[in-house]
């Protein structure tokens, strides 16, 4: 079993320069591998590596984790759409998790209000 960081130490890995960019991966790689998204999260913002973003993000989408959701899109330089937002809303409500269905509804709302707002795209006449 692998013994990953204690606070103290994913402190000094992450942000005084004590870890290299190899060791931050390995340990965001093994937490991602073990299904510790939360904490991968956290390596993955100081080191963003798109392959496990990736896999965050899908993972996000079948756990209904709409903070997952949207720290894995914002680390990937994408914009949340619609369609997985709705995803996340419906699978953290089948999971009876009701404050992620929520949070994943409200931007989903946000989302389709904004596009309703800016109107309808100029197309070719």
């Amino acid at each position: 079993m692998i013994d990953f960081p204690n606070w103290r130490q994913k402190q000094q890995i992450l942000f005084t320069g004590k870890g290299t960019r190899e060791a931050r991966l390995k340990v965001a790689r093994d937490l991602v591998d073990r299904e510790m998204c939360a904490e991968a999260i956290d390596y993955l913002e100081v080191e963003p590596d798109p392959e496990l973003l990736r896999r965050l993000l899908e993972r996000s989408l079948e756990t209904g984790d709409a903070y997952l959701y949207r720290r894995s899109v914002a680390l990937l330089g994408q914009k949340p759409t619609l369609e997985e937002w709705g995803r996340v809303a419906e699978r953290a409500a089948s999971l009876g998790k009701e404050a992620f269905a929520r949070m994943a509804r409200a931007e989903f709302k946000n989302l389709e209000t904004r596009r309703q707002a800016s109107g309808p795209t100029a197309g070719p006449p």
